[in-house]
C-alpha cells in the first residue's frame, strides 16, 4: 500500500492495557518461547475482534473489524476470507456471516470509514462457471459458498475452512510479500480456481489487466482509484495499484477471462457496485476462453482442472505496489516452491520472534490469550509498502529506493499516539531513542523536545544564553516579541514553576511551550541554533544508529558512522548505502579529528558503554561547536551527568519506563480521567499533561484569573479546534478544549484536579 493512504489502526488500549494488572511485564527482548516451552503464537486468536455486527456492538461501526486470515508481522500481504461486499465492512470479513466469496491477498485491520483493499480475490469452485459472486442470502446464484463454521480455524500465520457447497478444504498462510493457498478438492472434471480482479472492499478496482505467462503462471495488476470507492467511499482519495505474479502447483487444463461491460458514465462507488443494475452487468459478463492477455474495467480469471479425490492444488502469489517485476521478485525470494507447511512454519517463527519482544509472567492462560492477541493486532500495522529490492511508490507516484531498510505505511488513525505509537516505543526503545535524537538534530538549539496537540505544540528545554540573563518572564512577550510560555526552570539542582515576576539567570535550564513556528522565531531572537544540521558524525553502529541514520538520510543529512566491528560495518554498508561507514575504533582521538570532528554539525555518541560515550562527548565538546548527543544506558548517575554539560542526553531505558507509565495511566480514562498525553520531564520531577475536556466542571466557564489553581502548577496552553493559544487571565476553559498543564505534583488524573479544593 502506498504511504500516502492514511488508514486507521485498531484501538487496542482496552484489551492490552488491562492485562498489566494480572500480568507482570518482564522484558522487551527476543526469545522464542515462554518458560513453559509453549510458543507465544499459540496464545493468539485471530477471531477476536473479527466482527462488524452493529447490533452486538450497540453502535453504527460494529465491533473490532479485524480479519482472521494469515499474515506475517507488519506484512504487505494478508490472505484472508472475504464474506461480503458492501456496507461498512472494512476488513472484508465478519464472523457472523455464513458464506465466503473468496480469499483476498490484501486486507485492512481494525478500521472504519468503509475500509479498502480486499484485492486479488481467489476462490476454488466446482461446476458451472459464475462471473458474479452471489449474495449472502442467495449464494447459489454465484461462485460464493456456504461454509462449515465448526471447521473454521485461525492462528498466527494460518487460516482454514471447509467450503460446504464445493466440498473443498481451503487453507491460507503468508510471508511478508507473498501468500499461499492450499485447496483440497474432491473428484471432479469441473474443478476450477477463479480470481476476481475487480474485487475491492467498499467499491471496485476501476481497471485491471491479466496475462497468462504459461500453464502454471499468470501476472497482472489492478488499479484502485477514488472513482471506485474504497477508503471513505472515495473521499479518502485512496489511489493505488496492486501488481501480482501468481503460480499454480498444477498446470491448468484450460483457462479464460470474464469481462463485464461497464459503461463509461456509470458511477462505481460502494452503493453503485451493490446495486442490482451493476450486479446484472457482472452476471452478463462476456467469457473469453484461452486468451493470453486481457485488459478491462471488471475482469476475472479462471483456471480449469480435472481432480482426483482429495487432490491438492496450491496457488501462491507475490504482491507489489510498485511493479510487475517486483511482484515476481517478491514471490521468488520468499516462496521458491509450493511447500505450504514449511511456509507456515516460517510465518509462525516470525510471529514468535515478534511477540517475544514483550515477555510476561503470571496470569491465566486466558489472560495471556487476551494479551498476546491484542499484541498480535498491533503488530500487523504499520505494514510494509517496500519490496524485497527496496523500491516503493511514493506519494508523488514515483518509484523510490530505500536501500535495505523497510518502508512501512498505515501510521495514522484513531488513538494512535495514545496506544499504538507508545506501545511501539515500549517494545522498540532503540527506534524511540533514534526518533528523539532526530528531532533534536532538526532543532539543535534545544536539549529536549516533547510534543502535544497531535504534534502542533512543543515543550522545549534549552540552556539560557547570556542574552536573557536578568530578564523577567513577563518581559519576554514585549521585549522579544515572542509568544511563548516559560513552564519550568532548573536552577541549583531544583525545579521551579515560575510566575511572571521570576527573573532568569545565566546557567538556568529553561523549559517553554510554543508552536513550532513561534519556538523557531524565539530561538532566532535569542541567537540559538534553529537550522537543522546538514551532517552528522555518529560513533557506534548499533540499532539506534541504524534507525537514526534512516531518518537523517531521508532528510538529506550527510551521515558518517564509526563502528569498530568489521562484520557490523558490512551490515550497515549494505543497509545504508548512502551513509559513509568508517571501520575504526571510535575512541581513537586522532582518527576523529582526521574525519572532520572540528567541522561536524552534530556529534552523536552511541556506543554500548556509558563511560566511553561520556568521554567521547567531552572530547567532541572541546574540539567542536556542533550539536552534541550522548546515549546513556544506566540511570543511577543522572545527577552527576547533569553537571558535565554533555549536550542532549538520551536514556533509552528511561524512555521505555516513561512510556509504560503513560500507557498504564491511560487506563484511568475508563474511570473518568481525561488525560490525552502525559510526559514526565526534567528527570521525572515534573509532569506535563494534556487533558481533553469532555464535560462541564469547576474548571470550566470561569476566567483563569478567578481559578484557584494548585501551587506549583501552570496552565500553559489551550487548543480549541485549529486555534492554539497561550492563555491569559481573561480566557476560559470550554468543553471540547484540550488543555496543557505543567506541575510538580504527580498523579493528576482529571482536569478538575488542577483546582484547589
Amino acid at each position: 500500500m502506498p504511504p500516502f493512504l492514511n488508514l486507521v489502526i485498531m484501538n487496542i488500549r482496552h484489551s492490552l492495557l488491562g492485562l498489566f494488572l494480572p500480568l507482570s511485564l518482564l522484558s522487551c527482548h527476543t526469545v522464542e518461547k515462554e518458560a513453559d516451552g509453549r510458543p507465544l503464537s499459540s496464545y493468539v486468536n485471530p477471531f477476536v475482534g473479527a466482527s462488524t455486527n452493529t447490533e452486538l456492538a450497540g453502535a453504527s461501526h460494529g465491533l473490532g473489524k479485524t480479519f482472521p486470515g494469515a499474515t506475517a508481522p507488519f506484512g504487505m500481504v494478508q490472505v484472508s476470507p472475504n464474506t461480503i461486499t458492501g456496507g461498512d465492512n472494512g476488513p472484508g470479513y465478519s464472523y457472523e456471516h455464513t458464506t465466503i466469496e473468496g480469499f483476498a491477498f490484501t486486507q485492512m485491520s481494525g478500521i472504519g470509514w468503509y475500509g479498502d483493499l480486499g484485492n486479488f480475490l481467489v476462490m476454488p469452485t466446482i461446476g458451472d462457471l459464475h462471473t458474479f459472486a452471489g449474495t449472502e442470502d442467495k449464494p447459489e446464484e454465484g461462485y460464493r459458498s456456504r461454509y462449515d463454521k465448526s471447521t473454521e480455524k485461525a492462528s498466527a500465520g494460518y487460516y482454514s475452512v471447509f467450503l460446504s457447497d464445493y466440498k473443498i478444504q481451503a487453507e491460507a498462510t503468508a510471508l511478508p510479500h507473498s501468500g499461499m493457498l492450499r485447496f483440497t478438492f474432491p473428484e471432479s472434471k469441473e474443478a476450477r480456481i477463479q480470481v476476481d480482479l475487480a474485487r475491492r472492499v467498499g467499491g471496485t478496482s476501476t481497471l485491471q489487466s491479466v496475462e497468462v505467462v504459461d500453464d502454471h503462471t499468470i501476472k497482472g495488476w489492478m488499479q484502485c482509484t477514488p472513482d471506485g470507492g474504497g477508503w471513505g467511499n472515495g473521499d479518502g482519495k485512496a489511489d493505488y495499484t496492486v501488481y501480482f505474479y501468481a503460480q499454480f502447483s498444477k498446470p491448468f487444463s484450460g483457462h479464460g477471462v470474464w469481462s463485464a461491460d461497464i459503461p463509461d458514465d456509470w458511477r462505481r462507488k460502494r452503493e453503485d457496485v451493490c446495486s442490482e443494475r451493476y450486479r446484472e452487468a457482472i452476471r452478463q459478463a462476456s467469457i473469453h476462453p484461452s486468451v493470453s492477455a486481457f485488459e478491462g474495467k471488471h475482469l476475472g480469471f479462471y483456471a480449469n482442472f480435472e481432480t482426483k479425490p482429495d487432490e491438492v492444488i496450491l496457488l501462491k502469489s507475490g504482491i507489489s505496489y510498485t511493479s510487475l517485476k517486483n511482484a515476481e521478485e517478491n514471490l521468488a525470494a520468499e516462496m521458491k516452491d509450493f511447500d505450504f507447511d514449511r511456509t507456515h512454519a516460517e510465518c509462525v517463527r516470525l510471529w514468535n520472534d515478534e511477540l517475544a519482544k514483550v515477555s510476561v509472567e503470571g496470569g491465566t492462560d486466558e489472560e495471556k490469550r487476551v494479551f498476546y492477541t491484542a499484541l498480535y493486532h498491533t503488530l500487523i500495522d504499520p505494514r510494509l509498502c517496500s519490496d524485497i529490492n527496496g523500491e516503493y511508490t511514493g506519494a508523488d507516484k514515483k518509484i523510490h529506493q530505500t536501500g535495505k531498510f523497510r518502508k512501512r505505511t498505515i501510521f495514522s488513525g484513531w488513538d494512535v499516539f495514545r496506544s499504538q505509537m507508545p506501545l511501539q516505543t515500549i517494545i522498540n526503545p532503540e527506534m524511540a531513542a533514534a526518533r528523539e535524537i532526530s528531532h533534536l538534530l532538526r532543532f539543535p538549539g534545544a536539549s529536549k523536545i516533547d510534543t502535544f496537540a497531535d504534534g502542533r505544540v512543543r515543550l522545549i528545554k534549552f540552556a539560557l544564553p547570556d542574552a536573557l540573563d536578568g530578564v523577567a518572564i513577563r518581559e519576554i512577550p514585549t521585549r522579544l516579541k515572542s509568544d511563548i510560555l516559560v513552564c519550568a526552570v532548573e536552577r541549583d539542582g531544583g525545579v521551579i514553576i515560575p510566575n511572571g515576576n521570576f527573573v532568569l539567570q545565566t546557567g538556568d535550564q529553561v523549559t517553554f511551550l510554543a508552536t513550532q513556528e513561534k519556538a523557531h522565531a524565539f530561538f532566532q531572537r535569542i541567537h540559538l541554533a534553529v537550522r537543522p544540521v546538514r551532517n552528522a558524525l555518529i560513533v557506534g553502529g548499533g540499532a539506534i544508529a541504524f534507525y537514526l541514520s534512516q531518518e537523517l538520510l531521508e532528510n538529506h543529512v550527510r551521515v558518517r558512522i564509526v563502528e569498530r566491528d568489521p562484520a557490523r560495518c558490512d551490515v550497515l554498508a549494505q543497509a545504508l548505502p548512502e551513509a559513509q561507514i568508517l571501520c575504526e575504533d571510535g575512541s581513537n582521538r586522532e582518527f576523529l579529528l582526521s574525519e572532520g570532528l572540528t567541522s561536524t554539525e552534530a556529534f552523536v555518541a552511541l556506543t554500548n558503554i556509558d563511560e566511553e560515550n561520556v568521554l567521547l562527548t567531552l572530547f567532541a565538546k572541546k574540539h567542536s561547536n556542533g550539536k552534541l548527543v550522548t546515549k546513556i544506558n544506566r540511570l543511577e548517575f543522572d545527577d552527576i551527568l547533569a553537571g558535565l554539560d554533555l549536550g542532549s542526553i538520551v536514556y533509552p531505558k528511561y524512555m521505555t519506563c516513561d512510556y509504560i507509565v503513560q500507557y498504564v495511566r491511560a487506563l484511568q480514562n475508563e474511570a473518568g480521567s481525561n488525560i490525552k498525553t502525559l510526559y514526565r520531564i526534567l528527570d521525572d520531577r515534573v509532569e506535563a499533561l494534556e487533558f481533553t475536556v469532555h464535560e462541564k466542571s469547576r474548571a470550566t466557564g470561569v476566567p483563569l484569573s478567578q481559578l484557584h489553581l494548585k501551587k506549583n502548577l501552570l496552565l500553559c496552553c489551550i487548543t480549541r479546534g485549529n486555534e492554539i493559544k497561550i492563555p491569559r487571565g481573561g480566557d476560559e476553559i470550554q468543553v471540547g478544549d484540550n488543555v496543557i498543564v505543567v506541575t510538580l505534583e504527580h498523579g493528576l488524573h482529571d482536569l478538575r484536579d488542577i483546582v484547589e479544593d
